[in-house]
Formats: structure tokens, sequence, C-alpha cells
């Protein structure tokens, strides 16, 4: 008898044990910026019959899976309580992420060209040795921000051009650009590539070098965020 009293305690113990809630913030990104839609999910949490966000900024929520704009730059701890079954017990994670503010533009140090095609649009060689002069073209559609001198290329086809003449550049923030590789030819340029630059992409990283890629053509930005 005393050891089926001993097993059902036991049993008791392992039961109430089983049924405490597990709170549990999912993976998520530890930077964001103001403004940015914030998703949290509580998904990994168990035994949870109701739940409280906390967002560090004076604001909360009860969803499971909530979702929050920061309207201020800070760091943030972040809770998530995991309430039990008629809320008699819980548990709470702790998440910590930081929102940046938005930078005002953005500034291109360089430019690297670290390959394009071997050929021109007719299948034909660029120049007489085979390689193009490039110039490089920034614009939004409106404003031309770069149309820079020609870079000649008296290297092997493998080895990138640089571009560092007539830099920073320096961009509005909040706008997409088209980055314009032309083989410099004179009276008529060709036409190498055009590449789609949007700042917002790689603004969370302090220093951002961006590669971007179009077919054949690759380059490389080096870029300055801009407060």
């Amino acid at each position: 008898m005393k050891c089926l009293a001993l097993l059902f305690v036991l049993f008791l113990f392992c039961s109430c044990e089983k049924n405490e809630p597990i709170a549990c913030i999912s993976s998520m990104d530890e930077k964001y910026e103001v403004e940015d839609k914030v998703a949290f999910v509580a998904n990994c949490s168990e035994n949870d019959f109701g739940y409280c966000w906390d967002f560090g900024d004076g604001n909360n929520s009860e969803d499971k899976n909530p979702e929050h704009i920061y309207t201020s730059s800070g760091i943030y701890t972040v809770e998530l309580k995991v309430y039990s079954k008629n809320n008699k017990s819980f548990e709470s994670d702790y998440k910590t992420i930081i929102v940046k503010d938005l930078p005002l533009s953005v500034a291109i140090t360089s430019i690297v060209l670290s390959s394009f095609p071997e050929l021109n649009w007719n299948g034909d060689l660029w120049d007489i040795q085979g390689l193009p002069d490039v110039r490089f073209q920034i614009v939004d559609g409106t404003t031309t921000y770069l149309d820079g001198i020609e870079v000649g290329q008296n290297q092997l086809f493998n080895q990138s051009y640089v571009y560092y003449n007539d830099f920073p550049v320096e961009l509005p923030f909040n706008s997409d650009y088209l980055l314009n590789v032309l083989d410099e030819d004179g009276v008529t340029d060709e036409l190498i590539s055009v590449l789609n630059f949007n700042p917002a992409l790689y603004s969370l990283d302090e220093e951002a070098s961006a590669t971007i890629i179009d077919g054949d053509c690759a380059l490389i930005l080096k870029l300055q965020w801009v407060y």
C-alpha cells in the first residue's frame, strides 16, 4: 500500500510538472529600424493557455503571435509571459532587440565591377582588345547622381574594374536607383548592364558592402550611412 501511495504522489507531481507552461520566443532577428513591422512568434511555447507580451516601450499584446512597430530607436527588452490554464502559473522568456534610426542618406565610396559578359549584345568583342572602357551612371529616373569618367582596362580579363573617382556620391535614402554600366566608345556608348540598387536592403549593417548581380554582371558597392 505504501508503494502504491508513493507512486500516486509521484504521478500527481509529474502530471503537474508536465502541465506547467513553457514560455519560448521563437527565433527572430535582433536588429530592426524605426517603423519596421516586427513579428513576434511564440510557437515554441508549450502548455500555453494565455499570453502577455511586453514590448519594452510601454506597449503590450495578448495575442500569441503579434506584430509591433517601434516609433523610436533604442535597445528594448521584450518579455513574453505564458500562462497556464486558469492563470494559476506562468513562465517568462526574454529577447533583446535593437531598433535603429533610418539613415537620411547613403554615401557610395567606391564601385567595383567584379564580373561582366565577355561579349557585347551583338556577340562581338567590346573593343579591339576585347575589354570595355567602363563608365558608371547612377540615376533615379529624374536625377543623375553620377555620370563618371571612363575606367580603362589594360589588365587581364578576369581582373576587376575599381572606380574611386567622383566619390563619395551621396544619395537620398528613400529611393530606388539604377546603376548603368556602359562601355565608353566615344560617340556611341554600349550598355553593358543595368542594375537595381535599393539602399533599404542594406541599411541594417553599420558598414555595408552591397553586391548586386544581374546576369553576367556583378557590382560591389562600398557604403556609408549618413544620419
